[in-house]
């Protein structure tokens, strides 16, 4: 089975992903547990309005996809 090409950017929990290690990198984490504490305090961040908020900007980027006919959004930038 053939499947689509894949883009990171074009998914929402990857930006969610991305944050968070920005987030817990700023926490300085040194142990699991303030780790773990890092990671709850992060995901409690995740308001519906934030949520939202990564779906309409992936809704943009698609956009931008389909003007560039596929093409990489990101080129001559």
């Amino acid at each position: 089975m053939d499947w689509p090409p894949e883009s990171p950017d074009l998914n929402p929990i990857e930006l969610v992903w991305g944050n968070m290690k920005n987030y817990i990198r700023k926490k300085n984490v040194r142990t699991v547990d303030y780790l773990r504490d890092a990671i709850f305090e992060y995901w409690k961040t995740l308001t519906p309005e934030v949520c939202r908020n990564y779906i309409c900007g992936i809704m943009q980027k698609m956009e931008r996809v389909v003007e560039q006919e596929g093409r990489n959004i990101y080129e001559g930038k």
